[in-house]
């Protein structure tokens, strides 16, 4: 993979690659591969990578941050992680 993974992308990925995508072979999956576009995440597989980010990085994502737009790479579902976490970080 060409692309260098932040720490959050790694974790996302990982999750991705083996809870949801475990039947495909993409271990060249990168952050910016459209993952509704190519159909490799649906519906299902958002609110369980939901549930895992929830889980994981101990935010809460609200049911208004659930557009497709954030769900689209890897990338982007970890820049919404990622402004939760400053959220918390600021109200903490």
């Amino acid at each position: 993979m060409a692309t260098e993974l932040t720490p959050t992308e790694r974790l996302i990925r990982d999750f991705l690659l083996q809870e949801i995508l475990y039947h495909r072979q993409l271990a060249d999956l990168g952050p910016k591969d459209m993952l509704l576009k190519d159909k490799l995440l649906d519906s299902i597989g958002v609110l369980q990578t939901v549930t895992f980010c929830e889980g994981a990085f101990d935010i809460s994502i609200p049911e208004t941050e659930l557009r497709p737009d954030h769900f689209e790479t890897i990338r982007t579902i970890a820049q919404l992680v990622e402004r939760h976490l400053s959220q918390k970080r600021v109200t903490q």
